[in-house]
């Protein structure tokens, strides 16, 4: 991953090469079989840990899923969905996904067509992430508003003005604004600037590189920490979300040391994302 761009904008400029080489769709659907969806996260899920990454993901599911139970074989409203090539990708949705597909739904499944350029589906995912029933948090917007600050056209040009980026991420002007400026110092003034996360990027332009934080470093943490989230996911598929207070009794029997560092390592995030709320805001 080029160290200017983020990894979400990375496997977008991926899509966008594979629709070029695929073809139109020979027509537009309003049903399909679940299996027919493909689910494309790394570009169109903007919530910081995907769909079942958070206990308030995996509930949204649930409730969706006693919502399926007590339809009387009803389904949910329509997934949103995108013709990347070669097959049809939910661009909103993904909860209502997740829970057709633990209901192991047999029926095919409503849909929308979404019609416009890949940056359009992009921000569309976006848009819908920040309004829908179970919205994203400021930080996550923050993060998406810094995303599409990140997303140029091929001569270089930002694909959204500055207003249309506050509006679609529910960010203020001023803070896009900011982010603009942010942007263009840290790539005038550094080789390669960290622009993977806003907060990081952030703290370079406020404090320098001088912090001893390796940005190729924290990108292999990164993959190292995806690849045993899913073996942690295949393993125990559902059991350890199942019943936190038993997750958390055995990791203490495990390992009370891990526990301790783990409740360290909470705390200092806490306290990180309360600093960078109040940066944000002006505080």
């Amino acid at each position: 991953m080029s160290a200017n761009k983020t990894a979400r904008l990375t496997a977008l400029e991926e899509l966008k090469r594979r629709i070029e080489k695929g073809q139109p769709p020979t027509k537009q659907p309003t049903k399909l079989p679940l299996k027919k969806i493909e689910i494309i996260e790394e570009v169109f899920q903007h919530r910081a840990g995907g769909t079942l990454g958070t206990i308030d993901g995996r509930k949204h599911v649930k409730t969706l899923e006693s919502a399926l139970k007590h339809n009387q074989g009803n389904p949910l409203a329509p997934i949103l969905i995108y013709w990347v090539g070669d097959a049809w990708a939910c661009i909103d949705g993904h909860h209502r996904y997740e829970a057709y597909k633990a209901m192991a739904w047999k029926d095919n499944i409503p849909v929308k067509v979404f019609e416009g350029s890949i940056y359009d589906a992009f921000a569309k995912a976006g848009d819908a992430n920040v309004k829908d029933k179970r919205p994203m948090s400021d930080k996550d917007k923050s993060q998406y508003a810094w995303e599409l600050v990140n997303l140029t056209k091929e001569n270089g040009e930002r694909v959204y003005s500055k207003s249309q980026i506050a509006k679609m991420s529910n960010r203020s002007t001023s803070l896009v604004g900011r982010m603009i400026h942010v942007l263009a110092t840290l790539r005038e003034t550094y080789a390669e600037p960290p622009l993977e996360r806003w907060t990081h990027a952030q703290r370079w332009y406020e404090q320098g590189p001088g912090n001893g934080e390796d940005v190729d470093y924290r990108a292999i943490m990164e993959g190292k920490a995806q690849r045993l989230a899913d073996k942690l996911r295949t393993h125990f598929k559902q059991q350890l979300t199942a019943d936190p207070v038993i997750t958390f009794m055995a990791l203490e029997k495990y390992s009370p040391e891990l526990v301790g560092q783990l409740k360290t390592l909470l705390k200092e995030e806490t306290d990180r994302e309360a600093e960078d709320g109040d940066m944000e805001y002006g505080f």
